[in-house]
């Protein structure tokens, strides 16, 4: 009935007689029940395609199967660092038209010059909670000592393209074959958070291959994060009490 209620309302709010999408993210895909979900939202004459948040292969391809509508999206993490979407659900996603949207690219303000060559912070100097989780990532693929490595890696590229590490980011993520879009916050104010200016360069320039093989290089030498978290969403599946499965 939720379901009905979000679609209904959202209708309303728009002044809309048909809505053009309808994302649904799903924590647990454990939980089967959201492919109830899905059916039910496939069965609404008044939606024309859907998107999903963190499906890999299984739940995507179940998706697929179980839907009337076109899963139009997928919206999932994806970073230098955190390149788990790479292995086997780019490809799929290419092969059943589905768009990737890359979301945590920037790693919360992470990736910017703001942090190059400054000490590891502690969680309570983050000011916001997007950080603080990313700093939960960066900690398990490589500690910060690496991650240095690799902004003054980046911060080399940007000075090449003059650009900085938060567009060289955004771009190397845009560069991935099936990737459609990036999804990227701004906190105005915040230098890390604000790339509001900046990447208005981002379509003016392409990495090379000696930029990605140096970015990839770095990249590499952290730790597979599927291994350590989880495949794509896991970072978000909670038990019962509320406490992450996938402990950073």
């Amino acid at each position: 009935s939720w379901v009905k209620e979000f679609v209904a309302g959202t209708r309303q709010l728009l002044r809309a007689d048909k809505l053009d999408m309808v994302q649904l993210h799903w924590p647990d895909l454990n939980q089967t029940a959201y492919i109830d979900t899905l059916r039910w939202l496939c069965m609404d004459e008044r939606l024309s395609s859907l998107a999903v948040t963190n499906f890999n292969v299984h739940a995507l391809s179940r998706a697929i199967d179980e839907c009337r509508l076109p899963i139009s999206a997928n919206v999932v993490s994806l970073s230098v660092i955190d390149q788990r979407p790479m292995g086997e659900l780019l490809p799929f996603c290419r092969a059943r038209s589905v768009h990737v949207f890359a979301y945590g690219v920037l790693l919360g303000g992470l990736l910017s010059e703001v942090w190059l060559g400054r000490r590891e912070p502690l969680d309570k100097e983050l000011d916001n909670l997007s950080a603080v989780r990313y700093m939960k990532v960066v900690r398990r693929w490589g500690g910060w000592r690496l991650f240095q490595r690799l902004l003054e890696t980046m911060a080399a590229v940007a000075f090449k393209h003059q650009q900085t590490i938060a567009v060289v980011a955004m771009r190397w993520a845009l560069q991935q074959e099936g990737v459609s879009a990036v999804i990227v916050g701004s906190r105005l104010g915040n230098p890390a958070c604000d790339t509001s200016a900046e990447s208005a360069g981002l379509f003016t320039f392409e990495l090379d291959d000696e930029d990605l093989s140096a970015i990839n290089a770095v990249a590499s030498m952290g730790r597979d994060l599927r291994r350590k978290i989880g495949d794509i969403g896991a970072e978000y599946v909670v038990e019962e009490n509320g406490t992450p499965l996938a402990v950073f």
